[in-house]
């Protein structure tokens, strides 16, 4: 059932999605914030455009919008937009070959000290790498590929 952004809003439902987007795991997320005196739900100044796409175009995914502009939303009363089922994990910008990409790069490099701390990042990774079952090009869970962007 077709519902605006403004319903989203009041409703709690942060990703959405036009039905007429080719990739189903093309989506936004928006941001509610809670009004410091009623306590009612707004729409916060950003949304985020999620597509497996931006990482190629622009580097990163997801790319950040603000509500308002030449890259608004639209009329946010329009009941043209459809709750975000996920066919895949929300996308985290890091598939587990990006993360075999990384720890490479940081290991060949000539300053590299191995802390406690990386030894059981590394031990993290590959224990669920071990129980993934997918392809290495999906996504890492997110906390997981935080935890590893600091490996710069």
């Amino acid at each position: 059932m077709p519902l605006s952004i403004n319903e989203a809003v009041k409703a709690g439902i942060t990703r959405l999605r036009l039905d007429n987007w080719a990739n189903k795991d093309d989506h936004i997320k928006i941001v509610i914030t809670k009004h410091p005196e009623t306590g009612e739900p707004y729409l916060g100044a950003w949304w985020e455009l999620w597509s497996p796409v931006n990482e190629m175009i622009n580097g990163v995914n997801p790319v950040k919008n603000m509500v308002i502009g030449a890259m608004g939303l639209g009329d946010l009363d329009a009941a043209c937009w459809s709750v975000y089922n996920p066919i895949t994990p929300p996308p985290t910008g890091m598939t587990w070959r990006d993360g075999f990409k990384r720890w490479r790069a940081w290991g060949a490099r000539e300053d590299t000290t191995i802390s406690a701390d990386h030894a059981r990042l590394v031990t993290k990774f590959y224990d669920a790498l071990a129980r993934h079952r997918g392809s290495l090009d999906d996504a890492m869970p997110t906390e997981l590929a935080d935890q590893m962007k600091g490996l710069a």
